[in-house]
């Protein structure tokens, strides 16, 4: 099994990775107080935040947190009020108990599931921009198109999210976007393969020279001379004669010619 610890190298920009966290703006606040202090009113005032602006993607967090909120403010609100009725004696313990149980259905449970929501959608959005700053910065994808494919986002929220990520100082604006899409976003050529690719071809061009050139050195240099071996006539003995020249007999002096 390999040991080694491959990751994606992080994002390198003022702010390698990216958390998001709630949306607070005064008004946001404000209605967080009202939800404690006037129920009613800050329960109405955050369903209609949350409904003008669950549009943009940077905000669903924000509004199920603020829902949340609301429904908390509503159940400690109303549960107050029923157990100071029943310490008044206005309410028995079975009503207060029927009367807890039903403000625990409508507005407690729901303030957990939107607690839930909440926090999925933070985390979602989170891993989103580091998505795209990772795809932008470090894989060099510039096409609309091809984020669009990756991200599963339509080309107009693409368009959105990017805004926003240069909004917040993530991105660049200097950088330049293009539109459509590419068939492979994530294949490259490094420069080093280039730079292979290069000298392998001229290396290749070498060797063909260098197989040329042995055949012509092949047919000037000339061919050695073969060597045979002749009888002498004088005496009988075997004397080795190069091509084309005689020689004396070793023994008894005959000159022997090559033939």
């Amino acid at each position: 099994m390999s040991k080694l610890d491959i990751r994606r190298q992080p994002p390198t920009t003022g702010k390698p990775i990216y958390k998001h966290e709630y949306e607070r703006t005064t008004f946001d606040n404000t209605i967080i107080v009202l939800a404690y202090v006037l129920a009613p009113l800050g329960l109405i005032l955050a369903i209609i935040r949350s409904l003008s602006t669950h549009s943009k993607i940077q905000r669903k967090a924000s509004n199920y947190n603020l829902l949340y909120h609301a429904c908390m403010g509503a159940f400690i609100a109303l549960g107050i009020y029923f157990v100071v009725a029943k310490m008044m004696g206005e309410i028995d313990y079975v009503a207060l108990l029927i009367r807890l149980v039903m403000i625990y259905a409508l507005f407690r449970i729901p303030a957990i599931k939107f607690s839930v929501k909440a926090k999925n959608k933070k985390e979602g959005f989170t891993n989103l921009c580091n998505d795209y700053i990772a795809l932008i910065l470090v894989d060099g994808i510039r096409h609309i198109g091809s984020l669009s494919d990756i991200r599963g986002y339509s080309e107009a929220d693409v368009r959105k999210h990017l805004e926003y990520l240069i909004d917040q100082g993530l991105l660049d604006p200097d950088i330049v976007y293009y539109e459509g899409r590419i068939a492979n976003p994530f294949v490259k050529l490094p420069p080093k393969l280039t730079h292979s690719e290069q000298t392998r071809s001229s290396r290749d061009v070498n060797s063909s020279n260098i197989t040329e050139q042995q055949p012509n050195r092949a047919q000037s240099e000339p061919k050695p001379q073969s060597t045979k071996y002749i009888l002498c006539q004088g005496c009988g003995a075997q004397n080795k004669v190069l091509a084309g020249q005689s020689k004396e007999c070793e023994y008894c002096g005959t000159t022997i010619a090559y033939s």
